[in-house]
């Protein structure tokens, strides 16, 4: 699924999807599949203006909800995903916070230079 302008630009790609309607635009849209439990992961990339960043709340609140992941860049999915097949091949690989990564990270005294 995606908005009917990226779902184009996808087809004409060759890549099949279905185009659906801005929340601000009509239905059916994002929040109608993330209710009906249609909805997996959200790659939702922002989009400048005030309409687009209403819209970009009312998704997020409601993929935070339903305990949906999404992900604001193609390549922060793609390192997602790689993260998901390597937990998938190496089942002891723990995942963390980039925060709690950085509490438990060896601390590194850094000399004043001058």
């Amino acid at each position: 699924y995606a908005t009917i302008g990226t779902s184009t630009f996808l087809r004409n790609n060759g890549i099949k999807s279905l185009g659906l309607f801005r929340i601000s635009e009509g239905r059916p849209n994002a929040l109608d599949l993330i209710e009906e439990n249609h909805v997996q992961w959200i790659v939702n990339t922002p989009y400048s203006g005030t309409t687009p960043k209403v819209d970009e709340i009312k998704m997020r609140a409601s993929a935070v909800a339903k305990g949906i992941p999404l992900t604001t860049t193609f390549s922060g999915f793609k390192a997602a995903v790689r993260g998901l097949l390597e937990m998938k091949r190496n089942p002891k690989v723990e995942i963390g916070s980039l925060q709690d990564y950085h509490k438990s990270a060896p601390k590194i005294k850094i000399p004043k230079l001058i």
